[in-house]
């Protein structure tokens, strides 16, 4: 599966197919789900919210783009 390589404990941007983009921990992939710890959401229009965990459907997903090259402090 696709985003069974991606790597966990990374800072990460998650682009939805909504338009939203996620900027958080990619904690853990959870069957069809991923989990970001001090997740952001950037919403169109209303600025960025801080909605601390999310869970986020797979299928939703446009892409992820993983930021930086250490793996992330928590």
């Amino acid at each position: 599966m696709l985003f069974d390589t991606y790597p966990t404990r990374r800072q990460v941007l998650v682009y939805l197919k909504s338009g939203t983009t996620l900027e958080g921990i990619l904690w853990q992939k959870k069957g069809a789900y991923l989990v970001l710890k001090e997740a952001r959401a950037k919403l169109k229009g209303t600025g960025i919210v801080s909605v601390g965990e999310a869970m986020v459907y797979r299928e939703q997903v446009d892409f992820i783009q993983v930021l930086g090259v250490g793996g992330a402090e928590v």
